[in-house]
C-alpha cells in the first residue's frame, strides 16, 4: 500500500486495518516535516522498532498494547505510534556536515548517521516527546513516567539523575528511564525555549563531529543555556499533584519486583494470587493465604500475563510461541489446590480474563482492535476495550473502552448489552476495574496527574480510596474490607495492603472532559495498492571498503554489502576482494531465505587465499586455494524458554594450491595435491533457559548441541566420520 510518503506492507487480511495507519503516517509526516511554530495547545491529561540501516524502515505491531501502563493512555493506538516511530526515522536519518559526504561515498552504511551515537535518553525521549505533541495523549501526558519519575527523585533526595544516568540500566526502572527523564526534559526545553528548539536541536546534533554531546549543541540552540543547568528543572516532579491528605501507612506484602503485581483475590476470599518477577529468574505466580499471606502454590509463567479466578481456578493469559515466528497470548487454567495446569486455547490472542459468577470473559486482540468476548454496546470499529469486570454474580459487565480519544467506563447487564450507561468519561486514562463483593465497582483513575484507586456506587460520586505518594494501581478488595494494591518506589514495584479502603478519603473527584478528536480524515491521502515488491528494500544500499594482506599471495582489496528486503523473507551478505599482483579474486556471499516460514533455507560460498610460506626454497610463493559452497535447511521449534533446532545440510569443499614461480608443487610441499571433498551434516540443537532482567547470562537450564558429518573425497575411497557433542549447563 503506497501513499506520496510512504510504502505499507501489510497482510492481506490486515488491508482495512491499515488504512488508518496509512493516513496517520502520511500526517505524521507533514507535522514532523513541517512543524508549526506556533506554540500548540498541551490539554491536561504493544509497540514498533525503527531502523534506519540499511533504509528507512519502520515495524509496528497493530494490535494495541494490554497491560502497559506508559502505552496505554492513547487517543488511537495506531495514531501514536505510527508518530513515535516516523518521530525516530526524522531523528536517526537526519545527517549534514562531514556525515553527509561519507553516506554519499559509502551509502546508507552502519557507523555514519550521527543522532545514532546520542544517549538513549535523548533518542527514546524525543521519539516520546513527539507522540505527545502530536496526539492528545501519550507518555508525556501520561501519569505512569510521572510515577517513575516522582520515585527515583525521592529516593535521590529530591535531585534528579544525570543525564548520563539516565540511560538503559538494569537498575531499576531500567529501560524505562530514557524515555521518562529524556521526553521531559524536551517537553520542558519547547514550553520554555519555543516549540522550535526540538528541531533545530536535530539540526545541530546531525551535524556535529562528536555525535554524542548532546550538552553542547543545548546551549548552541537555545543561548544562555545548559543541558546541566535546565536538566534537573525539566525533570524534577511536579510540586503539587493535589492528590490530598496521604493515605495512612501499608503493609508491604512483596517489593523490590520488576513488574506489577497484580494481585486477584478469589471469589470466596480467602486466598489470594500476584505475579512475582524479581529480574533474578523466571516469573512465577503465587497463590497465598488472603489472611496470613502465606504461599500456597506457585507455577512458572512466561511474559505478557494477567489472570482471575472463575471458582477455585485461575484462568492464566500469557504468551507463547505458537510456531518458529509467530507469538500468541492464550488461555490456560490452574487449579492451585491440585496443581493441575492445562493450555486452554492456542494462537486465539486472548487478553484480560475475567471471571465473575462462574463465567469467563475476555478480550480478543487484532488489528488495532481489542474487543470483548461478551456482547458488548455498539460502538464505532475503532473503538479498544482494554479492561473487563464481571460481577460477583455474573450478571453485569463493567468495561473500560477507548473510542476517538473518549476513555469511558461503561456498565451493562450481561444479557443486555443495549441498555450499557457510561458511568464516566474523560481525557485521563482508566484502567483496573474490578468488583467487590458489596456491587461498588472500584477502578484506576489519573485526574490530580497520579494514579490512584477511585470506587463508583449507585448512591455516590466517584471518591478516592488512595491517596497513595507515587500512586496506586491494580486494586483488589480483601473480604474483610481491606485493599491490596500495586504501589511503586525508586526500587520497584510493591504489593501493598491498607485497611478501612470503604472510607473515601476527601469529596466527589472533578474528571477533565474528553477533547476533540481530529482524526487524519479517510479522503485526505491517496492510497495505491499493488502486490508486494520486494527488490526496492532488497537491493545494496551500502558498501564497506575491506583489505586483506596475504603478503606474497595477494594484497586484496575489495567492497562488502549486505541487506534484507523489509518484511524478512531475505537476507544476504557478500563481499568480493581483488590482488592486482598477482592477479586473485576473494569472495563470500550467504543467502538466507525464510519465505517458506518453517523450513528457512541457507546458502552459502566462499573462496579465499592463503599463504603457506616460509619454505625451505626461498624464491617460491605456495598459497593454498579453500573454497566451499553449503545449502542447508533449518527446522525451528520455539516455545517461550525452550528451542529445539535440526539443520541439514549439503556442503561442498575443494582445496587447491599454486606455486610462484611455476613449480612442481611435490618438490615444494608433499601432499598439497588438489582434494574435493563432499558431503553432508546434520546439526541438532536443544536448549531451555531462563534470562532475568539481572542475570548476567542465562541461567537454570542447558543447552545442548551435536552434529554429525559425513564427508568422502571425490576419485578415492576415502571418507571421514565426523561427532561432535557441545553440552553447556547453567
Amino acid at each position: 500500500m503506497y501513499t506520496p510518503h510512504s510504502a505499507l506492507r501489510i497482510p492481506y487480511s490486515f488491508s482495512l486495518a491499515a488504512r488508518r495507519p496509512s493516513r496517520s503516517s502520511s500526517r505524521s509526516v507533514e507535522q514532523l516535516a513541517h512543524p508549526p511554530h506556533p506554540p500548540l495547545p498541551h490539554p491536561l491529561p504493544a509497540n514498533g522498532f525503527t531502523s534506519v540501516v540499511p533504509s528507512n524502515r519502520i515495524t509496528i505491531f497493530a494490535a494495541p498494547p494490554a497491560g502497559d501502563h506508559g502505552l496505554l493512555f492513547f487517543d488511537s493506538w495506531l495514531r501514536l505510534v505510527t508518530t513515535h516511530e516516523l518521530a525516530h526515522v526524522f531523528h536517526l536519518d537526519r545527517t549534514k556536515g562531514i556525515w553527509r559526504p561519507l553516506q554519499y561515498v559509502f551509502g546508507r552504511a552502519p557507523g555514519l548517521f550521527p543522532n545514532e551515537y546520542q544517549p538513549s535518553w535523548a533518542i527514546e525521549g524525543l521519539a516520546t516527546y513527539y507522540e505527545s505533541r502530536f496526539t492528545n495523549a501519550g507518555r508525556v501526558r501520561g501519569s505512569f513516567h510521572t510515577q517513575l519519575l516522582e520515585a527515583d527523585q525521592a529516593a535521590g533526595g529530591g535531585a534528579s539523575r544525570s543525564p548520563w544516568d539516565a540511560t538503559l540500566f538494569t537498575r531499576w526502572a531500567d529501560g524505562l528511564v530514557p524515555y521518562a527523564y529524556g521526553s521531559r526534559f524536551l517537553h520542558y526545553l519547547a514550553e520554555t525555549a519555543g516549540d522550535s528548539v526540538v528541531p533545530r536541536l536535530v539540526e545541530a546534533t546531525s551535524a556535529q563531529l562528536i555525535p554524542f554531546r548532546v550538552g553542547r549543541q543545548v546551549s548552541r540552540v537555545v543561548p544562555g543555556r545548559s543541558l546541566a543547568g535546565e536538566w534537573r528543572r525539566g525533570t524534577e516532579p511536579v510540586p503539587d499533584t493535589g492528590a490530598g491528605p496521604a493515605s495512612p501507612p501499608a503493609r508491604v506484602i512483596d517489593s523490590l519486583l520488576r513488574t506489577e503485581p497484580v494481585p486477584r483475590v478469589s471469589p470466596d476470599g480467602r486466598r489470594m494470587a500476584y505475579v512475582r518477577e524479581d529480574g533474578k529468574g523466571a516469573s512465577e505466580l503465587r497463590v497465598l493465604d488472603a489472611a496470613t499471606f502465606r504461599t500456597l502454590a506457585t507455577h512458572q509463567v512466561n511474559g505478557g500475563v494477567d489472570y482471575d479466578w472463575v471458582g477455585d481456578t485461575l484462568v492464566v493469559a500469557q504468551l507463547d510461541f505458537t510456531s518458529r515466528w509467530r507469538v500468541r497470548s492464550d488461555l490456560y487454567r490452574w487449579v492451585p489446590a491440585t496443581g493441575a495446569w492445562r493450555r486452554a486455547t492456542h494462537g486465539a490472542r486472548l487478553v484480560a480474563p475475567a471471571g465473575g459468577g462462574g463465567r469467563l470473559a475476555a478480550i480478543t486482540l487484532g488489528p488495532a482492535s481489542g474487543r470483548p468476548t461478551v456482547p458488548t454496546p455498539d460502538d464505532s470499529n475503532d473503538a479498544v476495550w482494554t479492561d473487563l469486570a464481571l460481577s460477583p454474580d455474573g450478571r453485569w459487565v463493567a468495561g473500560i473502552r477507548c473510542s476517538d480519544a473518549r476513555w469511558s467506563l461503561i456498565l451493562w447487564p450481561a444479557q443486555s448489552p443495549a441498555a450499557a450507561v457510561a458511568l464516566l468519561e474523560t481525557r485521563g486514562s482508566l484502567a483496573d476495574v474490578v468488583w467487590t463483593s458489596d456491587g461498588e465497582l472500584w477502578f484506576v483513575a489519573d485526574p490530580t496527574g497520579l494514579p490512584q484507586v477511585y470506587r463508583w456506587t449507585d448512591s455516590a460520586a466517584v471518591q478516592p480510596l488512595t491517596a497513595e505518594r507515587f500512586g496506586a494501581r491494580a486494586p483488589a478488595p480483601l473480604a474483610d474490607g481491606g485493599l491490596l494494591y500495586a504501589g511503586l518506589t525508586a526500587r520497584g514495584w510493591e504489593l501493598r495492603r491498607t485497611g478501612a479502603a470503604a472510607s473515601s478519603r476527601s469529596g466527589p473527584v472533578t474528571f477533565a472532559a474528553p477533547l476533540p478528536f481530529d482524526s487524519a480524515p479517510a479522503s485526505a491521502v491517496p492510497l495505491r495498492e499493488t502486490g508486494y515488491a520486494m527488490w526496492p528494500s532488497l537491493r545494496p544500499h551500502f558498501w564497506l571498503p575491506l583489505w586483506q594482506n596475504e603478503g606474497p599471495t595477494g594484497r586484496f582489496g575489495g567492497v562488502l554489502t549486505a541487506g534484507t528486503d523489509v518484511v524478512g523473507r531475505y537476507a544476504y551478505a557478500g563481499d568480493l576482494l581483488f590482488s592486482p599482483e598477482p592477479s586473485r579474486l576473494e569472495a563470500d556471499f550467504l543467502l538466507v531465505a525464510s519465505v517458506f516460514g518453517n523450513p528457512v533455507f541457507d546458502l552459502s560460498a566462499s573462496s579465499s587465499w592463503a599463504d603457506l610460506g616460509p619454505l625451505a626454497m626461498p624464491n617460491v610463493t605456495l598459497s593454498e586455494l579453500d573454497q566451499t559452497a553449503a545449502l542447508g535447511a533449518s527446522f525451528v521449534t520455539r516455545r517461550w524458554r525452550g528451542v529445539t533446532s535440526l539443520r541439514v545440510a549439503a556442503e561442498v569443499e575443494r582445496t587447491d594450491f599454486a606455486a610462484i614461480p611455476d613449480t612442481s608443487l611435490a618438490t615444494v610441499c608433499a601432499g598439497c595435491g588438489r582434494q574435493d571433498l563432499y558431503g553432508g551434516s546434520a546439526t541438532l540443537t536443544l536448549s531451555r533457559l531462563v534470562t532475568g532482567a539481572l542475570s548476567v547470562s542465562p541461567e537454570d537450564g542447558f543447552a545442548w548441541s551435536g552434529t554429525y558429518r559425513r564427508r568422502e573425497e571425490r576419485g578415492t575411497t576415502r571418507w571421514s566420520n565426523e561427532l561432535r557433542s557441545r553440552l553447556a549447563r547453567a
